[in-house]
């Protein structure tokens, strides 16, 4: 088997997860962050598998500026609700649509 190229945790970000099996679980192979707060696991028939299911990943959304069209634009929340902001036109939007 060849070495497996595996991203950082998902959820944390922690790198270098660990891959194998365990000997109590008969599903096959797993993939686990070994931060002792995330813990997080991927489990599949082969290590290849679970590899792939543990690497995949959604691409990030491509915002765009209302106004001008650029994808320059920044999000953060004020007053709890989210707001888009342009970074070339400094026009916003999102709390009051």
């Amino acid at each position: 088997m060849s070495k497996l190229k595996l991203k950082p945790c998902p959820f944390c970000g922690t790198p270098n997860p660990m891959c194998g099996s365990d000997r109590y679980v008969s599903v096959g192979q797993s993939i686990t962050c070994h931060d002792v707060d995330c813990g997080a696991q991927m489990w599949e028939t082969t290590p290849e598998l679970a590899a792939r299911a543990w690497n995949r990943r959604a691409d990030p959304p491509v915002l765009e500026c209302r106004v001008c069209g650029c994808k320059h634009v920044r999000v953060y929340e004020l007053e709890g609700l989210p707001v888009i902001e342009c970074v070339d036109c400094n026009r916003s939007w999102g709390r009051d649509g």
